[in-house]
């Protein structure tokens, strides 16, 4: 299987779905954003048996973005925040999600605390899950301030870049780098 070749067949499809839905009123639907997530969802399963977490981490946040219902989007940003954070390269997805919300500087100090030092292997899952519900919550927020067209490409964008983040790991790799390093030096880009 051609990584690349099956990314750009997704991501393709995933601008052609986006751009249908949003051709009338510049932003999607809880129903579109299912429509393009279970699309991806079935693809890769189609191609590759699974969905990769750092692409079930991004599609659970879009799905999170539209969801008229507070505890199921709160539920999916939880679970799809906690795939992020674990998965190589979902860093900078998460970095590209929240830059995309215009979340500021007291966010930021939040995740640069959460992944501080050697704190989280020490603190256990106990810690880790109330850095995720924390990091959850302050998006949440950000969220509902938010546009639905600005919501609406936020999605889209957040599926793109997880699938290009499995396809081109290193570049991925690269990229959490320089989020880490940011997040270090407390930027709000």
């Amino acid at each position: 299987m051609n990584k690349d070749k099956l990314a750009h067949e997704i991501k393709t499809q995933v601008d052609l779905l986006y751009d249908d839905a949003t051709a009338e009123t510049n932003s999607l639907s809880y129903q579109d954003v299912c429509k393009i997530t279970d699309y991806v969802e079935s693809r890769f399963i189609k191609a590759i048996d699974e969905v990769p977490d750092v692409v079930a981490g991004a599609l659970n946040v879009a799905r999170s973005y539209l969801n008229p219902s507070k505890i199921e989007a709160i539920k999916q940003l939880k679970k799809g925040l906690g795939l992020l954070l674990t998965t190589t390269g979902g860093l900078a997805v998460l970095w590209g999600i929240m830059v995309s919300l215009g979340v500021g500087a007291s966010m930021w100090a939040s995740i640069a605390t959460f992944f501080a030092g050697t704190g989280i292997p020490v603190l256990g899952p106990i810690a880790i899950a109330a850095g995720i519900a924390a990091i959850a919550a302050g998006l949440y927020v950000a969220i509902k301030a938010t546009s639905p067209e600005s919501l609406s490409a936020s999605a889209h964008d957040a599926i793109v870049k997880s699938v290009n983040t499995w396809a081109k790991p290193n570049e991925a790799n690269a990229a959490s780098e320089d989020a880490i390093t940011a997040l270090q030096a407390g930027s709000n880009i």
